[in-house]
């Protein structure tokens, strides 16, 4: 579903997900874990609130952007999350 610009994409748990987000991290960048949950919170807001993105997170330096700045990732709780940004 496309909500201002950003696409929810997958996360680690599913094989398929894990495969694209390992290939898609040798082509990234350190990305502002503020600046990706504000991004979060502008298309995602019900996923912003369920992952309390408000409190402390202690993966917050494994965040990262593609270099080509399409795809966006954070992880939380060990779970990685990856949006596409349709920009």
């Amino acid at each position: 579903m496309l909500k201002q610009g950003v696409t929810f994409e997958t996360t680690c748990q599913s094989k398929e997900g894990a495969k694209k987000i390992e290939a898609l991290k040798k082509s990234s960048k350190k990305f502002s874990y503020n600046k990706a949950k504000t991004i979060i919170a502008e298309s995602y807001p019900d996923l912003y609130l369920q992952l309390g993105l408000t409190f402390h997170n202690p993966w917050s330096h494994d965040t990262w952007i593609t270099k080509d700045g399409t795809y966006l990732h954070i992880n939380h709780s060990l779970i990685d999350y990856l949006f596409k940004l349709n920009l």
